[in-house]
């Protein structure tokens, strides 16, 4: 088991996370969800604690404890002051090695998830990262939703959850890192107190398998009544955290719409007018990656914002970024960075981010010259074999009544699929690939 410290004895605090490798992407098909589902039931009740005396304990220790399930990784979060640590201990030790999944608690937990996924459909923001996910990973891992459908969370019994939890929990699965008021002999005195119990190896990782590239412009339009403006994304999948240009692209999309003031908030928010933010985001993850544009403008401007957009992005494909843009991205960046890492927490966070990364323990001490070496011929080199303006995916949620029309006219288009909001996520039948 892998233990990362960030030590600071300025305070009497302590923030212990571990992280369990699997995350949602380890869902069987069809049981989408399974991931979420098992890792909140460790929370439900174990062979000494209820659910309510667990949250008792922690509230009376004055402490936090938190679970959040990612694709690659399921991390629960807990703190303490230095004096409550030993009872923080014994409730995460309890949680993470005597769990007994209460079936009652089990079907609770799936009607309250069952209604937060019906409630969503109501968070128009939400809703089209959800379809543009679904959209450009279609019929693969990445597309699948996080905490499952309605459907298919009727299909985890109690069964499939503690055979899950079992697969997972085990030694050379986790990573533990933690920060505060505490040594690194402490740290591995905790560590095996709390998780040296478990069984020893490690789950094998499900089968990884990049998709081929989208062929052309794919319209996905989410039919919601009564918009007054849209939600737009368009983008496709692009290098994982490891590629060797991922601080050449990083900078590049810096200075496309990675700011305020970047390129493409520039020409559709300050220009025109069209909506009040337009961002490009690269964010990769171990073994995949996206690149992203996002902006929500009026009906009436929405087909011309996005058409704007996409020559936007033919220009920077075609012609790249200039010497003095290069100086600004590098720029923006390095002085980002110490707001970063200038408390513990966000120390520890960034050191967990580059361990789910897969990047080297000491990357955050070579962060800085990584984004100083870019040179402009790097990024423009990037930009030319990762960055592909004819193959897209544009996934808008509006009233297709109303915008239908401008969206099936832009350049390109190859395809334009209506599909209704509130419908359940089956497989969609994804975009033409090359």
């Amino acid at each position: 088991m892998q233990t990362l410290l960030v030590e600071n004895h300025d305070h009497p605090y302590v923030t212990f996370n571990v992280g369990i490798r699997g995350g949602s992407l380890a869902d069987p098909p069809g049981k989408e969800g399974l991931a979420y589902l098992a890792a909140n039931m460790l929370t439900r009740g174990t062979t000494r604690r209820s659910q309510a005396h667990i949250v008792e304990d922690i509230d009376v220790l004055g402490s936090m404890l938190d679970l959040s399930v990612g694709k690659e990784a399921t991390i629960v979060r807990a703190d303490a002051l230095k004096r409550n640590l030993e009872g923080l201990l014994d409730v995460l030790t309890d949680i993470l090695t005597a769990a007994t999944f209460p079936p009652e608690e089990l079907d609770k937990l799936r009607r309250q998830t069952q209604a937060e996924i019906k409630d969503l459909r109501n968070h128009d923001e939400y809703l089209v990262r959800h379809f543009f996910q679904q959209l450009l990973f279609d019929g693969h891992p990445y597309g699948r939703p996080g905490k499952g459908t309605i459907s298919s969370l009727d299909q985890v019994g109690r069964d499939d959850v503690v055979a899950f939890v079992h697969r997972q929990l085990r030694q050379d699965n986790l990573f533990v890192a933690a920060s505060g008021d505490v040594t690194r002999a402490e740290l591995d005195d905790l560590v095996e107190r709390c998780l040296g119990g478990l069984p020893d190896g490690r789950e094998a990782e499900p089968p990884f398998a990049r998709l081929p590239p989208p062929s052309g412009r794919t319209v996905l339009l989410v039919d919601k009544a009564e918009r007054t403006q849209t939600q737009v994304i368009i983008g496709h999948e692009t290098v994982d955290a490891n590629d060797p240009d991922y601080f050449p692209l990083l900078v590049a999309n810096t200075v496309f719409g990675g700011t305020f003031t970047a390129r493409l908030s520039r020409e559709i928010r300050e220009k025109r007018g069209w909506s009040y933010g337009a961002y490009s985001y690269f964010s990769p993850s171990r073994r995949s990656g996206t690149f992203s544009l996002r902006f929500s403008p009026n009906n009436e401007n929405t087909a011309a914002a996005i058409e704007l957009s996409l020559a936007l992005l033919e220009q920077l494909a075609a012609d790249g970024i200039t010497e003095s843009e290069l100086a600004f991205g590098r720029s923006y960046l390095v002085n980002q960075f110490p707001f970063k890492i200038d408390t513990v927490p966000k120390r520890v966070e960034q050191v967990m981010s580059g361990e789910l990364l897969g990047w080297p323990a000491d990357f955050l001490d070579h962060y800085i010259a990584d984004v100083e070496a870019v040179t402009v011929d790097a990024a423009n080199a990037a930009v030319r074999r990762h960055i592909h303006p004819a193959d897209l995916v544009i996934a808008v949620l509006g009233t297709a009544d109303v915008v239908r029309d401008g969206i099936a006219r832009l350049p390109g288009t190859r395809r334009v699929i209506v599909h209704p909001h509130d419908a359940d996520w089956p497989p969609l039948d994804g975009p033409p690939r090359r």
